[in-house]
């Protein structure tokens, strides 16, 4: 099952960058054997070292020893964690702390004996639109799906990426997974700053980036000139105006911007900078239908079955239900938005308002809170219990898309004017 991951992993080829650090590849891929004799006798292992080299021999041993790996930030809520572990049958436990990586055996609460007959992959979604589920990715799934990705991208070992999203993202995992086995130099980023400053100092073939960043990079004349050079740019999650493409097409921009989620491992349909929609051209072997209420459903041999807890992703004729709604012009997807209360931001979070609400109204000092949607921009109505005891960073540490959001304190909220009403 596994050889052709061996091949590829003893023909990858160029160094990895993450800030200062730099490794060959072919050294991460020796150290391999040394991984193999910690976990063998572990089923699941949790891994916490997304911006860290140590990351990739420790993936890749887990695979090719047919374990459960759970792939989750740096950072995780305690609380959060704690279920994690529970959920998934964690019994390993590897992070980084105090300048060095560090390992434990965790002890679960469940005896139960895995016996996978495939390694698997558990990524978690982002809990945006509900509380975070675990989804099961199979080694099949994830491999077919590395490859009708690259059948759209075609990378190289001579192309030279960059990257913004992390592994415990279904899309930067699988993005970042196809440029080390099939790509060459790789360099990686966590803010715009320093994105900006690589691309200013290297050559870079490909990249792959939030449409928040995108939009930031594209007010730049010298990204602009740097970017006509590039083979192509993926980004997805989230809307790109047709002013974007429109500047694409006139500078000669490659641009690939795709639609998926990670019930499906990574995206489904791509459209590129010379097309006039935001997404379109279903992968290989997926198929895209509509619902009669224009939701999107999605079946095919990399949408995921179930989610660690057993509950199945799709209905009984394998389709997966997104809750986005679309329609279909020329053979083009258009995502038109949800049939939820979820709102997609330019950052490619979605967010579902309710459940924001549910969070904010966690914190003690808050008596009451209604939450509007304008222009891509989160309004937070809060009424306060405990004014001396406030602090704006409380509601900071409960969300990860603070930037969007703007808290307006108020005496009361009118209920008979804004109830059930999210969007303004």
């Amino acid at each position: 099952m596994y050889e052709d991951l061996k091949t590829q992993l003893e023909n990858v080829r160029g160094c990895i960058y993450y800030g200062k650090e730099k490794k060959l590849k072919s050294e991460l891929v020796s150290e391999i054997a040394q991984w193999n004799k910690l976990l063998k006798d572990h089923q699941c292992i949790i891994i916490r070292l997304n911006e860290y080299l140590e990351w990739w021999p420790i993936f890749f041993a887990g695979i090719l020893n047919c374990k459960r790996l759970v792939i989750l930030d740096k950072e995780v809520n305690p609380e959060l964690l704690t279920k994690i572990k529970n959920e998934t049958m964690c019994d390993f436990e590897i992070w980084y702390e105090n300048e060095s990586i560090q390992s434990e055996n965790v002890e679960s609460v469940s005896t139960k004996v895995l016996n996978l007959k495939e390694s698997e992959i558990v990524i978690y979604t982002t809990g945006t639109t509900g509380n975070p589920k675990g989804v099961v990715i199979s080694y099949n799934a994830f491999i077919k799906n590395q490859k009708l990705i690259n059948e759209k991208f075609m990378i190289e070992n001579k192309d030279v990426s960059l990257h913004v999203l992390n592994q415990s993202h279904s899309m930067g995992l699988a993005f970042a997974v196809l440029c080390f086995l099939t790509g060459g130099d790789m360099y990686t980023v966590n803010n715009s700053l320093l994105l900006y400053k690589e691309l200013l100092r290297k050559k870079i073939d490909v990249m792959m980036l939030p449409p928040n960043m995108l939009i930031t990079l594209f007010d730049s004349i010298d990204f602009l000139e740097i970017a006509q050079g590039m083979k192509f740019i993926a980004t997805g999650g989230g809307y790109l105006a047709q002013k974007y493409y429109d500047l694409a097409l006139l500078k000669k921009i490659h641009i690939i911007n795709g639609y998926g989620m990670t019930e499906c491992v990574s995206g489904v349909a791509s459209g590129s900078f010379n097309e006039t929609t935001t997404n379109s051209g279903v992968i290989p072997f997926t198929e895209i239908k509509l619902a009669d209420n224009g939701e999107i459903l999605i079946r095919g041999e990399t949408v995921c079955r179930k989610y660690i807890n057993g509950e199945s992703i799709c209905d009984g004729e394998g389709w997966y239900h997104t809750k986005d709604i679309g329609h279909f012009d020329n053979n083009r997807l258009y995502i038109d938005g949800r049939l939820d209360n979820v709102v997609i931001l330019d950052s490619g979070y979605k967010v579902c308002l309710e459940d924001l609400e549910k969070r904010v109204l966690q914190i003690e000092e808050i008596k009451d809170c209604n939450v509007r949607y304008n222009n891509n921009c989160l309004n937070l109505y809060i009424v306060l219990g405990k004014k001396e005891n406030f602090r704006i960073k409380t509601i900071e540490e409960k969300l990860y898309f603070y930037e969007h959001v703007k808290i307006i304190i108020v005496d009361e909220i009118n209920y008979k004017k804004n109830k059930k009403k999210y969007k303004e």
